[in-house]
C-alpha cells in the first residue's frame, strides 16, 4: 500500500512540474511574438491619448456593446435618439464621458494584427464614438479586461498605437437601455425644491402646500414651521421613486384607455425649484388589468409630467407618499412637566 502511495505522489509531482513548465513556455512565446511595448515617457505623450476638449462641447455619443447600439444627442439635456427616443440618464452619461476624457495610459503597443488579437481588439467588447460641436470625433474601441489589475486595452480610430489603460468604472460593455434612460419620475432635486403643492383630483386648492423659508426652514399654509428633516425625507422618497416602465410605444386602444385615467386623476403635484421652474405631475387611480402591458389589476398607477413626453407606470405603493397631511410634518412637541 505504501509503495502505491509513493508512486502516486511522484506522478502528481511530475504532472505539476510539467504544468508549470508549460505555463512558463507559453508566457515566453507570448513575449517573443508580441510586439514590444513602447515607453510612453520617451515619446512625450500625455496621460490621455486624446486632445483636451471642453466636455460642454460634446454634441453626440454612440455606444456599441454586446447588448446593442445606443445613440445619444445633447441639446439642453442628453436624450436617446436610437433605439428609443427617451430622456437619458444624465448621471450615467456624464460619468461615462468623464472617465473617457480622464483615461490613464499604462503602456503603448504597436497597432498590428497580433496585438489586436492578443488584446481582444479584433472583436472589441465595446465601442464608443464621441462627436464635438466642431465635428471633431473620436472612436474608442475597448478590448479584454484583465481582472487581476483591472486594466483593459484601447484602440483609437486610425492611430498606429494601442493603449494599455485603466479599466472604466462605467462598464461600457455592460450598459443596457434600462441604465441609459432616465427612469426617475420627479426631477426637482430635494435641495433645490422651494415649494410643494399636492391637490386631490381636480380641486383648485392644494391640501398640502409647503414653502421653503430661507435656505433651510419649511412652513405650511398657515406659515407654521415644519420639520425640515421630515419635509426633506418626503422629498428624498419622492425623488427616488422610479418607473416600472415608460410608455413610449402603445397601441391606439391602450393609449386611449390610459388617457381616460389621466383625465380624472387621483392626485396632482406641483414642485417649484429655486429658479422658479414649476414641474407638474398627474397621478392616476390604480389601473385595472392591462394585458398588453402585462399589468395586474390594482398593482400600478400612471404618472404624467408636463416636461416629459411619455407617461410612467409606477408601483401602487407610490400613492402612500400622497396620503400624508400637514400635521405629520410638524415638529414634535416636547412636553414640559413642573414638579
Amino acid at each position: 500500500m505504501s509503495i502505491l502511495v509513493g508512486n502516486k505522489n511522484k506522478t502528481s509531482a511530475w504532472l505539476l512540474a510539467a504544468f508549470v513548465l508549460l505555463i512558463l513556455f507559453s508566457s515566453l512565446l507570448s513575449e517573443l511574438f508580441q510586439a514590444p511595448d513602447i515607453d510612453i515617457s520617451k515619446i512625450g505623450l500625455f496621460d490621455n491619448p486624446i486632445k483636451s476638449n471642453n466636455l460642454a462641447d460634446i454634441k453626440s455619443l454612440k455606444l456599441k456593446n454586446r447588448i446593442g447600439i445606443f445613440e445619444l444627442e445633447k441639446n439642453d439635456f442628453w436624450s436617446l435618439s436610437s433605439p428609443r427616443k427617451l430622456k437619458a440618464n444624465e448621471i450615467v452619461i456624464k460619468n461615462l464621458i468623464k472617465e473617457i476624457m480622464g483615461i490613464k495610459v499604462r503602456k503603448l503597443y504597436k497597432n498590428d494584427q497580433l496585438n489586436l488579437a492578443s488584446f481582444g481588439l479584433d472583436q472589441p467588447q465595446s465601442e464608443i464614438k464621441i462627436t464635438f460641436k466642431d465635428q471633431t470625433s473620436y472612436n474608442f474601441q475597448f478590448g479584454v479586461v484583465n481582472p487581476i489589475d483591472n486594466s483593459t486595452y484601447l484602440s483609437l480610430g486610425d492611430s498606429d498605437m494601442l493603449y494599455h489603460i485603466e479599466n472604466l468604472n462605467a462598464k461600457a460593455s455592460a450598459l443596457a437601455l434600462s441604465e441609459l434612460i432616465d427612469s426617475k419620475i420627479f426631477n426637482s432635486l430635494p435641495i433645490k425644491t422651494k415649494q410643494i403643492k399636492i391637490f386631490m383630483g381636480k380641486n383648485k386648492n392644494p391640501y398640502l402646500n409647503f414653502s421653503k423659508v430661507g435656505d433651510e426652514k419649511w412652513a405650511g399654509v398657515s406659515k407654521r414651521a415644519l420639520s425640515s428633516e421630515k419635509v426633506e425625507s418626503f422629498l428624498f422618497d419622492l425623488y427616488n421613486s422610479k418607473a416600472l416602465m415608460i410608455l413610449d410605444q402603445l397601441s391606439v386602444d391602450v393609449s386611449a384607455n390610459l388617457k381616460s385615467y389621466l383625465d380624472r386623476p387621483q392626485y396632482r403635484l406641483e414642485l417649484t425649484d429655486h429658479q422658479g421652474n414649476t414641474f407638474k405631475y398627474t397621478v392616476s387611480y390604480p389601473l385595472k388589468a392591462i394585458t398588453e402591458l402585462k399589468l395586474e389589476k390594482n398593482q400600478a398607477v400612471l404618472v404624467k409630467s408636463n416636461h416629459r413626453k411619455f407617461p410612467f407606470v409606477v408601483s401602487k405603493q407610490t400613492l402612500e407618499l400622497f396620503t400624508a397631511r400637514e400635521k405629520s410634518f410638524r415638529e414634535n412637541k416636547v412636553k414640559k412637566y413642573i414638579y
